[in-house]
């Protein structure tokens, strides 16, 4: 009859080790879930950050002649062609970037100049949008008086965009007849008397361009009257070192040069024809507070966050967004945690 009471012993010690080992068991499955639920948690958490954020239209284009019949192959402008959601987001005198793909690097920034009406009806209506391209090669000046006017035409009868103190510095748009229109550091645009201003050469280093046909005549001085030097051939690569209106002095040689109108050259890489990116710059913010996209949702009351470490809802206004991000205008704070999207649902049961 004592041998039974041994294993009986033997049983509960064996079961209780059996036991033992199964808790501890449990609470490393535990500990590791729990593990695995705050790396989860801390790969969905955010912090609100400050920086600048863009709001642009990306479409293709196409680059043509001003006037098709012109013999400047310099005059060009961009067409593109938008559609009925796009084009409530542009306006004139937006910035539009210009890429081609033959030279990527190099972004020549226009303006648009003009909105057309739809060009097709239906369901996919479309619009013209045109873009002016400008001059690469421009003429610098500086101002010779105290707190000239910059006026928003070439008369005295217009209003002041800006005045301009003594030596400000800017680049030459457009001549005509006694008033420049000019371009300030800062972008604005405006018109002043020629009679204000000290040329002081051209805007660029070290450019080149191409002879635009066969037998042009470089001339000893910007005048058609002057001195022909020497007859230029098509294609023929000139540096380019000076410009007056629509004359420039060009570098045949390190010793000729002389002068030829802006028609006798291919100035910088674009020409008639060529296809192109553009982005419009629709709208821009500096220094703001903004968020990934994912992180921002919308219920009856408005627009809301979840915050990091309570997993409640905070409500926030809202402003200009991206494909990535958006402005934070009111309701959250440089650095708060936020969750990417709402919060996981993970229990150590699995349900």
């Amino acid at each position: 009859m004592k041998k039974p009471k041994k294993l009986i012993v033997i049983g509960v010690v064996s079961l209780s080790i059996l036991g033992a080992g199964a808790f501890v068991g449990i609470n490393q499955m535990e500990e590791k879930n729990q593990q695995e639920i705050a790396t989860i948690a801390s790969m969905n958490n955010v912090s609100s950050e400050k920086g600048d954020l863009r709001v642009t239209i990306s479409i293709g284009g196409k680059v043509t002649l001003i006037d098709s019949e012109g013999s400047n192959l310099n005059d060009l402008k961009l067409t593109l062609k938008l559609n009925e959601y796009d084009i409530s987001k542009v306006q004139l005198n937006q910035t539009v970037e210009i890429k081609a793909k033959a030279f990527p690097e190099d972004i020549i920034k226009g303006k648009i100049v003009d909105i057309s009406n739809k060009s097709e009806e239906g369901e996919n209506a479309s619009y013209i949008v045109t873009v002016s391209i400008p001059k690469r090669i421009l003429e610098t000046g500086e101002n010779k008086y105290n707190e000239t006017n910059v006026r928003k035409g070439p008369t005295k009868e217009y209003e002041t965009v800006a005045k301009i103190e003594k030596g400000k510095n800017f680049e030459i748009l457009e001549r005509k007849n006694s008033w420049m229109k000019i371009k300030l550091e800062d972008g604005t645009e405006g018109w002043i008397s020629k009679d204000s201003v000290a040329l002081k050469g051209i805007n660029k280093e070290n450019e080149h361009a191409k002879i635009s046909k066969s037998d042009i005549n470089l001339k000893a001085s910007n005048s058609a009257g002057s001195k022909n030097l020497m007859k230029l051939t098509q294609n023929e690569d000139v540096k380019i070192i000076d410009k007056k209106d629509k004359w420039y002095k060009v570098e045949v040689d390190i010793e000729t040069s002389g002068w030829v109108t802006e028609n006798d050259l291919i100035i910088g890489d674009l020409r008639d024809g060529m296809a192109v990116t553009a982005t419009i710059l629709v709208s821009e913010k500096k220094d703001i507070v903004k968020v990934p996209v994912s992180s921002v949702q919308k219920d009856e009351k408005g627009y809301y966050v979840i915050v990091a470490d309570t997993n409640e809802k905070k409500y926030v206004d809202i402003g200009i967004t991206d494909s990535e991000y958006i402005e934070i205008t009111n309701g959250l704070s440089e650095g708060e945690k936020i969750n990417l999207s709402l919060p996981i649902n993970v229990s150590g049961s699995g349900k």
